[in-house]
């Protein structure tokens, strides 16, 4: 007898993609660099970087030094299982003086989210809808992403709760 398809949604796409450097949209970068001015992309490559200075993948952001006198950093790390690494690491970056923004999914069941995000992120944008990233490799946008987006902004010398925003971000 064959087995009965749930009804459910499929968890197990969350962290199934196979291209773990999808794009941001540019209209998404428009709409957050409007407010941060970002001067500094820590996970890019020359194909999608959103700032003329970025690390590529052969610089090691994760074991590179990112914050400089000056910087705005935009993150949008590789969607994978070490998603708790990258967002350790931009925390830590901005205690060094600079402002690091990251985009990411809303991961509110992860013990990162509760560890970096709800502890220690100055703002929390939470973004409306779901975003279409665009591929890697042809610049396209994909389906819908599997889950809701936000902006998490860290900063050195956060207040005690971090401000949560609803953000609706229109493509024009």
């Amino acid at each position: 007898m064959a087995k009965k398809k749930s009804k459910g949604t499929d968890w197990s796409k969350l962290w199934s993609s196979k291209d773990e450097k999808w794009r941001t949209p540019k209209y998404v970068f428009n709409y957050f660099n409007k407010e941060y001015k970002f001067n500094f992309d820590a996970a890019a490559s020359p194909q999608n970087a959103k700032c003329k200075n970025f690390l590529s993948q052969s610089d090691n952001a994760l074991e590179t030094n990112w914050c400089r006198k000056g910087r705005r950093i935009w993150l949008n790390p590789p969607y994978s299982r070490q998603m708790g690494v990258w967002i350790e690491k931009a925390y830590k970056e901005s205690q060094k003086g600079c402002l690091v923004a990251c985009l990411i999914f809303a991961r509110t069941d992860t013990a990162w989210w509760h560890d970096f995000v709800m502890k220690k992120a100055w703002k929390i944008h939470f973004i409306r809808g779901r975003i279409r990233f665009l591929s890697s490799k042809d610049g396209k946008a994909g389906s819908a992403a599997p889950a809701p987006s936000c902006l998490v902004v860290f900063k050195p010398n956060k207040k005690k709760y971090p401000s949560i925003v609803s953000d609706t971000i229109s493509k024009k």
